[in-house]
This record gives structure tokens, C-alpha cells and sequence, in this order.
């Protein structure tokens, strides 16, 4: 959103939020994102509001992070939560129907958390910076 010869963007954080976020394509989150069809999000609050510059200069608010849910061949559902600042996040996913979540926080290996939501069908997250975690509903 900015003009070429203007101040960049922060180029590291960019380039190792995108080798993260290919690492989680490349790795546990492939059969959802690459095999996967993609269904409607849990809602998500909690998170900062950041201003991002659009083309003709005009300044938009938005949250701190971007979501997608997934359903894989097996018809297990996953949903990845990514969070693009370079702040930790904290998040609240709202609406799960299931006992226990599993709760993957790096793309390269199988191990997981299982989290129980609390009585509202709420899990609170906390996402490093330019990092993602991959949550898996428990059928």
C-alpha cells in the first residue's frame, strides 16, 4: 500500500512470516490447506487492532490475525489461526463444539496440546509473533 520509493515495510518480518507460514503448508497443516476444503471459521476475538495503508493512502483498522478452517479428506476439521505482527497475541475462539482440541504449534512435528474449552465453548490462544498454531477439533 505504499508508494515504491517511500519507507519499506520491515522486509525480515515478512520474509519470515511467509517461511513460517509455508513451513505449516509444507508440514501438519498440508492435508488441510493443500488437500482440504475450506468451511466457515470459528469467530475469534481478543485481538489488537492494527492500521495497514491501502494504495491511496487511507489508513484501515483491523485484527492482528487471519483465520481459515478446514475440513481434510478424513473429515477431521482444523482451523489455522495465524498471527501476523511481531507481538505475541492473544486470542479467544468462540463456538467449539467439541470436548478436547488439539492445539499444534509448530508445522514440522506431531506433537500437540489437547486443550479443553471452558463451559462457555471458548479456548483462550496465545500465538507468538509471525507464527501460526493449527487447532483440530476431537470427533
Amino acid at each position: 500500500g505504499n508508494e515504491w520509493y517511500g519507507k519499506k515495510p520491515d522486509q525480515e518480518s515478512l520474509f519470515q512470516l511467509v517461511r513460517n507460514l509455508n513451513a505449516w503448508r509444507k508440514g501438519m497443516a498440508k492435508d488441510f490447506l493443500v488437500y482440504g476444503k475450506m468451511v466457515k471459521p470459528l469467530p475469534i476475538t481478543g485481538s489488537d487492532s492494527v492500521s495497514m495503508a491501502t494504495w491511496n493512502k487511507q489508513n484501515v483498522k483491523m485484527a492482528s490475525y487471519t483465520t481459515s478452517r478446514w475440513e481434510d479428506s478424513k473429515g477431521n476439521i482444523g482451523q489455522i489461526v495465524v498471527n501476523f505482527t511481531t507481538k505475541e497475541q492473544i486470542f479467544t475462539m468462540k463456538g467449539i463444539k467439541s470436548n478436547r482440541v488439539k492445539v499444534y504449534r509448530n508445522p514440522e512435528d506431531k506433537i500437540f496440546q489437547t486443550v479443553i474449552p471452558d463451559k462457555n465453548r471458548e479456548l483462550k490462544l496465545t500465538i507468538p509473533p509471525l507464527s501460526a498454531n493449527l487447532l483440530i477439533e476431537n470427533r
